[in-house]
């Protein structure tokens, strides 16, 4: 507790100027102000103590935090790896398809092929023989 000396005080006020009574009154108020301040001053250790209790306090709110905010990232990463897949499955079937769909118009393409070369091997001696006796060769 700070110490005052309320009669020095009460002196200095009167020795300039105030009124005994007033001098009294005002030293006495700031002596229960002065108490009253004290008694919520805190120590060097209070404040410390208090310091490490908050900071605690908070890793511990910022743990919270960060395991919320993992469950949630990840959380959102299974979603997206299910929807990925998803549209994976839909490419890989399209694909198929598009697979599929270019094999039958090789095939087709190839029968029209052979079918035109057979049709050549066909006609091409037909065609000699018909410039044959056109000419009189044959």
């Amino acid at each position: 507790m700070l110490a005052i000396d309320t009669l020095a005080e009460s002196e200095k006020l009167q020795a300039a100027g105030l009124d005994p009574q007033a001098a009294k009154a005002v030293v006495a108020l700031v002596a229960v102000n002065d108490r009253e301040a004290f008694e919520t001053l805190a120590t060097k250790d209070e404040l410390q103590s208090s310091l490490a209790e908050l900071g605690t306090r908070l890793d511990h709110k910022i743990d919270a935090v960060a395991e919320r905010l993992d469950r949630k990232i990840d959380a959102v990463a299974e979603r997206l790896d299910h929807k990925i897949d998803a549209v994976a499955e839909r490419l890989d079937h399209k694909i198929e398809i598009e697979v599929a769909t270019l094999r039958n118009e090789i095939i087709t393409s190839q029968n029209k092929i052979i079918l035109w070369i057979g049709g050549l091997i066909v006609a091409v001696p037909g065609v000699y023989i018909a410039i044959g006796k056109a000419l009189h060769i044959v």
